[in-house]
């Protein structure tokens, strides 16, 4: 499934009366970003150091606290980021923390590729694997996962009792 075919599939209708606020992490372009399938919304391109296609630049210090408030975007993708993330139980976390109840997150990452390192390369991602980290380790219910080439995509939506869950009644 292309970017434009997930976004057409999973997106559409979700917002109908308002700009979807999306954030894009490890958006910074090397062979290509996402910014173009959502030129009609609010997108916000993070990484970890300057470059094209990113507007919010994170601590190399601090790579698992986002400097976004909780709850701050409608959708989370990220593409071609996780093998790169030493601690992907910790940053899925913080992944899901930014979405807003009810929020989309999409996370594609390989499942077989050769070794790059941007500036290490730690993972390969399989199905399990995938349910694994957005089910049991973020939380999520999951929509869909799958692999697809070499790639294994999964797309999860945060639950709504995240907002209340520390709400005192």
């Amino acid at each position: 499934m292309r970017a434009m075919t997930l976004v057409a599939n999973y997106l559409a209708g979700f917002s109908v009366n308002r700009q979807l606020r999306i954030i894009d992490i490890g958006a910074k372009n090397i062979n290509g970003c996402y910014r173009p399938l959502f030129e009609d919304q609010i997108y916000t391109g993070y990484d970890i150091e300057p470059g094209p296609n990113v507007d919010v630049v994170g601590s190399v210090a601090n790579l698992y606290s986002f400097p976004f408030e909780d709850n701050s975007f409608d959708v989370a993708i990220s593409g071609q980021t996780i093998e790169h993330v030493a601690d992907i139980y910790a940053w899925i976390k913080e992944v899901a923390r930014i979405v807003v109840p009810t929020g989309m997150v999409v996370v594609i990452g390989p499942n077989s590729f050769k070794e790059h390192r941007f500036p290490i390369d730690c993972w390969r991602i399989f199905p399990d694997g995938m349910r694994f980290l957005l089910h049991d380790i973020a939380q999520l219910d999951l929509i869909r996962v799958w692999k697809r080439d070499r790639d294994t995509i999964g797309i999860g939506r945060k639950r709504r009792w995240d907002s209340v869950k520390n709400s005192v009644v």
